[in-house]
């Protein structure tokens, strides 16, 4: 099983290394760097959302329900924020 993830680590860094180069493509062809991202999480979360079906987790129900609507809540919008603050840094 060690080996399974040491497998998969490296192939999620090839990935991330792929997307990034597909996407530094993609700005020379003049897309926003804002759809670009919003593609690369949507293709990952299809992704995600696929592995957590094959394996069951959708069957497993929240030890602490409140907690992850709390850190989920959190995420959502600390992400849109961290994109702002880095838009204004850069113009």
């Amino acid at each position: 099983m060690a080996k399974l993830g040491s497998v998969l680590v490296v192939l999620a860094a090839f990935q991330w290394g792929l997307t990034g180069g597909i996407g530094s493509l993609l700005m020379s062809w003049g897309w926003e760097a804002e759809v670009i991202s919003f593609w690369r999480a949507l293709v990952g979360f299809i992704c995600m959302l696929a592995w957590m079906v094959l394996l069951g987790y959708h069957k497993v129900p929240a030890r602490k329900p409140l907690a992850l609507l709390g850190w989920s809540l959190l995420a959502g919008v600390g992400a849109p924020a961290t994109s702002c603050s880095i838009s204004r840094v850069s113009a």
